[in-house]
């Protein structure tokens, strides 16, 4: 039996260790931004950890294991919030410690809890920057005024 236990850490090391990388290309579902959000590709911040939108062909690559979303050395925070009248300026972010559990990609998107992935200039959710950020938004909220409703799609 204990043969089997090395088989079977092996195999999982070997799974792991294979897991595809891919980028996350945003599709927008509703609000669209000006300029348009359309088609680009999901970033991390490397000194605040925030998601970000950056322009197509560029984007961090990420891999869906271990039943979180990772780079080769973050893993993704959701912070979900708010109400349904208020809803959340939380960040997904990307840092050392381990990932939100249950996110995944599901037939070629990025999922969550049943919600939705949002796309707000910086200013909308309080925080300093230039960048387009990515928020996440509960099922049942309202979108921020100012940001876009988005499918991030798996894209090679």
């Amino acid at each position: 039996m204990h043969a089997s236990f090395k088989a079977l850490a092996l195999l999982a090391a070997v799974a792991s260790a294979s897991a595809t990388s891919f980028k996350l290309k945003a599709h927008v579902t509703a609000n669209d931004l000006s300029p348009s959000v359309e088609g680009q590709y999901l970033n991390v911040d490397a000194s605040t950890g925030y998601a970000y939108l950056t322009q197509p062909g560029s984007g961090a690559s990420f891999t869906d294991d271990n039943n979180t979303i990772n780079t080769g050395a973050t893993h993704i925070h959701i912070t979900p919030g708010g109400t349904a009248t208020v809803p959340s300026t939380n960040v997904v972010t990307f840092s050392a410690d381990a990932g939100t559990p249950a996110v995944d990609v599901e037939n070629g998107a990025l999922q969550y809890a049943g919600g939705v992935f949002v796309a707000c200039p910086a200013s909308v959710l309080e925080k300093d920057g230039a960048e387009v950020l990515i928020s996440y938004k509960k099922a049942g909220q309202r979108t921020l005024y100012g940001c876009a409703d988005l499918l991030l799609f798996q894209d090679a």
